[in-house]
């Protein structure tokens, strides 16, 4: 009777030893997940700061660069005509040129 009063008593220890084990590792879990936020936190109230300046300082270059995509009709009739013209002159060389040569040749 002696033996099983110790062998209930040693399972009695043995449990409790195991829930200690287990919230002893939440514990830890639970420090580990509040240290780890605190540090994300951390870094965030540093970084944070040069992010926006970096985002103000860099806001008149995205502005050109959006503004020089930008197709407006203007824009557009302009350098159509621009072309229009360039290649009309092109033309007009690709022509004089021909009728030297062919002058040229007939000479």
């Amino acid at each position: 009777m002696h033996s099983q009063q110790t062998e209930s008593r040693i399972s009695e220890i043995d449990t409790k030893l195991n829930d200690f084990v287990n919230l002893a590792a939440a514990a830890t879990r639970n420090q580990q997940t509040i240290t780890i936020l605190l540090f994300e936190w951390a870094c965030a109230v540093i970084v944070l700061p040069f992010a926006l300046a970096w985002k103000v300082v860099s806001l008149p270059a995205k502005a050109v660069e959006t503004l020089t995509h930008f197709k407006s009709p203007l824009l557009l009739k302009h350098t159509a005509s621009g072309q229009r013209k360039s290649r009309e002159k092109s033309k007009g060389a690709r022509s004089t040129l021909k009728s030297s040569r062919a002058q040229s040749f007939l000479e």
